[in-house]
């Protein structure tokens, strides 16, 4: 069954979908599906519109077997969006799939908690876009595809990253954690545009990847970009340790982890401690 309109459930409501295709007008910044203070279960489903899927307000959300798109120009296209504080969202052995972000936290989206496994992951710019306080995102047995398709920019307004702690109109992304646990991260640039697997623009954000493979293919960049933002680094003890440190605190990458960043091997335990 195909349903080309937006569904929503709100207000406490429980939505059960199953093998349903909503198509919802890509030409306006609004989801295919929008679960607000509710829950849901989307099992077999196939989402599309700018944002395939909104979770807010203290939704639990489970989708399994389903493939989430992100598609057209309008309003920067996402996957999933998170919005508001306490969602939980639960992806099983589906697909996600963006025009610029799969998984975007926008400002004010607090303390959400999202697991991930056994789902592929394909965007054309971040895997996560993350402008909000104390998140926990969880990938594991995952497939990461990052490559950069926009449209080469001499000036640098095109340069992006895979994982993305963001700052901006009054919003710092602080205090948030990506987990990546036996996955592959795949990330590339097809059109000259820098392109590196993390970009720091916030307080005490960590990434921690383990029992991984990470690649960068055409990134004209390094793994790790510093934003031009100010960029403040703490200990675990919150105590300021500078603005240029690239430690364990903040990415955490285990010994078993191998890396091939533009045809060279890398250690990234090595880089991100010592920088």
């Amino acid at each position: 069954m195909t349903i080309p309109q937006q569904i929503k459930a709100e207000n406490g409501a429980t939505l059960n979908l199953k093998n349903v295709t909503v198509n919802h007008n890509n030409t306006e910044t609004k989801p295919a599906i929008a679960i607000d203070g509710a829950s849901a279960n989307l099992d077999g489903v196939k989402a599309s519109g700018s944002r395939g899927l909104e979770v807010a307000n203290g939704s639990t959300v489970t989708v399994k077997n389903s493939d989430i798109a992100a598609t057209g120009s309008k309003g920067y296209p996402r996957g999933v969006q998170l919005v508001g504080t306490d969602n939980k969202l639960t992806i099983e052995g589906s697909k996600i799939s963006a025009v610029h972000y799969a998984f975007n936290f926008i400002g004010g989206a607090n303390n959400n908690d999202i697991d991930v496994t056994n789902t592929t992951v394909d965007t054309g710019w971040a895997i996560t876009n993350i402008w909000g306080n104390e998140n926990n995102v969880n990938f594991e047995d995952c497939v990461l595809n990052s490559v950069n398709d926009k449209a080469y920019n001499a000036n640098g307004w095109n340069n992006f990253s895979a994982l993305v702690y963001n700052v901006g109109d009054g919003y710092i992304a602080s205090d948030n954690t990506v987990t990546i646990n036996n996955s592959s991260i795949n990330v590339s640039s097809t059109t000259g545009n820098k392109q590196s697997l993390i970009g720091y623009a916030g307080y005490r954000n960590k990434t921690i990847v383990k029992n991984s493979t990470v690649v960068g293919t055409n990134t004209n960049d390094e793994p790790l970009t510093l934003r031009s933002y100010t960029c403040d680094f703490f200990d675990e003890n919150n105590q300021f340790i500078g603005t240029d440190a690239m430690l364990q605190e903040l990415c955490n990458f285990t010994d078993n982890v191998t890396c091939t960043w533009n045809g060279v091997a890398m250690n990234l335990v090595e880089y991100f401690v010592w920088g």
